[in-house]
């Protein structure tokens, strides 16, 4: 398993989470949300080094 570093950027920023040790993905956490007409704006308040050979995907739930 490849380790990722991550640093938290606002005081609301969360780590992701796994819900189970066996999930192939991570939860990832708004710490900022603006909503507009027709678009919204969420930030996780991270910042990630070292990823390559890896990808993201962000879904709505």
């Amino acid at each position: 398993m490849q380790t990722i570093k991550i640093q938290l950027l606002h005081p609301d920023a969360k780590l992701p989470t796994r819900a189970h040790p066996t999930d192939a993905c991570y939860d990832v956490y708004a710490a900022t949300c603006e909503l507009g007409p027709g678009w919204a704006k969420v930030r996780a308040g991270l910042r990630h080094r070292d990823t390559r050979g890896l990808a993201g995907q962000i879904l709505p739930p």
